[in-house]
């Protein structure tokens, strides 16, 4: 298929497969990003100089993201906060990409429409297969670190588990509760 990079079903035979677009810019290597994320069953790719990620790697995944989305919506309405899907999060910091894709993201209605989010009220991660939440938390240090990053609150999501872990600061240290969400915290993530 002509313009397409990719690795998957589907790539390089004449369709991409099963897969809901969501564009989030081209990394500054594109090839060595898909080769990392193929082996845990994500399957990206690029078209046109485009960056299409491959949807929830699971379904429980999935149906996580969407009922949190739903209670987040209903409890960021009137506080002047719009909640986003999947969002470059981050800049380039100098030639190293200093970037992350949380699951969901919510943002002052006023940020809504930046390309690369810098200001960012929550974060949320929901635990992919075989995901390590510590290396995803180093993940998310490392883009404050380099860029700058306003970060009020990282949620890390253990669907399986039930749990939800809660970073906050700075230094997104592991907090026992959510300053933002506050007791309402289980009823949002479920």
């Amino acid at each position: 298929m002509a313009g397409v990079t990719g690795h998957g079903p589907g790539v390089g035979a004449g369709t991409i497969g099963p897969m809901a677009e969501v564009i989030v810019g081209q990394p500054a290597d594109l090839e060595a990003m898909l080769a990392t994320r193929a082996p845990v069953g994500l399957y990206d790719y690029e078209v046109a100089g485009v960056y299409h990620v491959a949807p929830g790697p699971s379904g429980a995944h999935a149906k996580a993201q969407g009922q949190i989305i739903g209670r987040l919506i209903a409890w960021a309405s009137g506080r002047a906060l719009t909640v986003l899907g999947p969002t470059n999060v981050g800049v380039t910091a100098g030639s190293e990409p200093a970037y992350v894709v949380p699951d969901i993201v919510v943002v002052r209605a006023s940020d809504v429409d930046a390309v690369a989010q810098r200001r960012v009220v929550l974060a949320v991660e929901i635990r992919s297969p075989g995901e390590d939440r510590d290396g995803k938390v180093a993940d998310y240090r490392r883009v404050v670190e380099l860029t700058g990053l306003e970060l009020g609150e990282l949620w890390y999501v253990d669907p399986a588990a039930g749990t939800v872990t809660v970073y906050v600061g700075a230094q997104l240290t592991a907090s026992s509760e959510s300053p933002l969400a506050g007791s309402q915290l289980h009823d949002l993530t479920g």
